[in-house]
């Protein structure tokens, strides 16, 4: 009897210890944007200040009401991305990803660090103060920068 309690025991333990970590949400918002065709349903993946960010500048005359979606770091139709590092620490992450696929041709290649927040119990991208910390300070106003550029 103790073998067998000793062995569900054990069990339980192994199981708690293989399950995903909460950091593997955060990759899972990259696989939800790839399905996003219009601005609402980005929202699902964007922080409340992001949103507010490109409302504002569609309001100031930045933007104009179609450009909103390509406001936003791009994983859409035809758009391969590769994770490069993620490093999560409580209710932040930041995540270094390199576009191996886009349909803008200066976007293969690029590399674009992203800052993560849990918001409403998810975890959302935010654009709206990151500025494009990390590696070569590029994120995602210098991605639409690079868009701008074609």
């Amino acid at each position: 009897m103790k073998k067998i309690i000793y062995t569900v025991a054990a069990l339980l333990f192994y199981a708690s210890c293989s399950k995903p970590l909460p950091s593997d949400d955060v990759s899972a918002v990259f696989d939800g944007l790839s399905r996003v065709r219009n601005f609402s349903e980005a929202g699902k993946y964007y922080t409340k200040d992001s949103m507010a960010l490109v409302e504002d500048s569609v309001k100031g005359g930045l933007l104009d009401e179609k450009s909103r979606l390509l406001a936003l770091p791009s994983f859409g139709p035809g758009i391969k991305w590769s994770e490069i590092s993620k490093n999560v620490r409580g209710d932040r992450a930041t995540v270094k990803i390199r576009y191996t696929e886009h349909p803008v041709e200066n976007m293969t290649g690029y590399e674009m660090v992203l800052e993560l927040v849990k918001e409403d119990g998810g975890w959302k991208i935010d654009i709206s103060g990151s500025g494009g910390k990390g590696g070569n300070n590029k994120g995602p106003r210098d991605y639409i920068e690079n868009l701008r550029v074609r």
